[in-house]
């Protein structure tokens, strides 16, 4: 997950590069609107309007917005580093789902300790999975609360 978060935060130094601020409209830059829109600009359509028009959802009413924000001046680099970044993107993506398979697999045993760490409130499965994996099960082994890592 870290290492997503970093090649996202590398293609928006990439946009940025090219005074494309599309993270200044969109909540996220590779979301279906911004992949699109990346994907658009790959194929070198640089018109800011034919762009916003592809956003989606709850973007479509910001596409003003859009327009002023996908005016740049985008070059074969830029575009080579996209391609690239995103292709790093989806293979992040691959593996994080193989290993989310093969947590849930190894965790199934313990799928109402998971249920129950859950109810705490802002905890979520991923979370739960940590406190599992990071503490185990067993609080005895902890004399206070205090003393959990």
């Amino acid at each position: 997950m870290e290492e997503r978060t970093r090649e996202v935060n590398r293609l928006q130094k990439v946009l940025e590069g090219a005074n494309i601020k599309l993270s200044s409209v969109a909540s996220s830059v590779v979301g279906v609107s911004g992949r699109l829109m990346i994907e658009a600009m790959i194929s070198r359509e640089t018109d800011a309007a034919s762009l916003a028009k592809l956003a989606k959802g709850k973007l479509k009413e910001k596409r003003e917005q859009l327009e002023y924000a996908l005016m740049g001046v985008v070059g074969p680099h830029q575009q080579l580093m996209w391609e690239l970044q995103l292709k790093h993107l989806d293979f992040i993506d691959e593996q994080i789902k193989v290993l989310d398979q093969e947590v849930s697999k190894r965790l199934a045993p313990f799928e109402e300790d998971l249920l129950r760490i859950m109810t705490i409130p802002g905890v979520g499965r991923r979370t739960a999975e940590h406190l599992v994996a990071e503490l185990g099960l067993d609080m005895s082994r902890f004399p206070s609360a205090q003393l959990l890592p």
